[in-house]
């Protein structure tokens, strides 16, 4: 059966929508009511308060060797109210599998696997032929670190020395 086949039908499109409703709802109501375990402080996944002070705790831990860059990340981890308005300096060393991909005109883009990932609050797993997906904190308490999904596909960007202009158009970008 293909989605077009479900769509076309009038009492499978229904169901399609309030699945899609209950779907929204779900994710809408557990970022609602989301307790963090740090601070206890009820509202959205991502703990502003905790996951800033987790940030800023790691600020002597890295560098990128370039103090605006650093500046720049240290802001978005000091105001990001979401995990997606957060930038990290990951190290090379992190990178594996990495090939070049294409030429741009700011620099070389290069397709690599993340060894550790992105920091997450989404976890499945496979467990008596059932997959199990579940949310949690994104900060893990037993180890201190943050939990993270491995082995991510990413894009890396190499820029052109004295390439100001790329750096430009990243503090200019309202999507942080």
């Amino acid at each position: 059966m293909y989605i077009s086949d479900v769509v076309r039908k009038e009492p499978c499109y229904q169901n399609r929508c309030t699945i899609v409703s209950h779907v929204w709802f779900f994710f809408e109501t557990m970022a609602q009511h989301f307790t963090c375990p740090e601070c206890h402080q009820i509202g959205q996944a991502y703990c502003l308060k905790c996951n800033t002070t987790h940030w800023q705790n790691n600020f002597s831990q890295w560098s990128s060797g370039n103090p605006g860059i650093d500046q720049f990340i240290r802001k978005t981890q000091n105001e990001g109210t979401t995990h997606y308005q957060v930038l990290e300096w990951i190290p090379f060393s992190e990178f594996e599998d990495v090939d070049h991909f294409a030429d741009g005109g700011f620099g070389n883009v290069y397709k690599a696997v993340w060894r550790s990932g992105p920091i997450s609050n989404y976890y499945e797993n496979f467990q008596d032929d059932t997959w199990n997906h579940h949310y949690d904190s994104f900060w893990n308490f037993q180890k201190s670190q943050w939990n993270r999904l491995p082995n991510n596909t990413v894009a890396i960007k190499k820029i052109k020395n004295g390439n100001g202009d790329f750096l430009k158009e990243v503090y200019s970008c309202n999507c942080l």
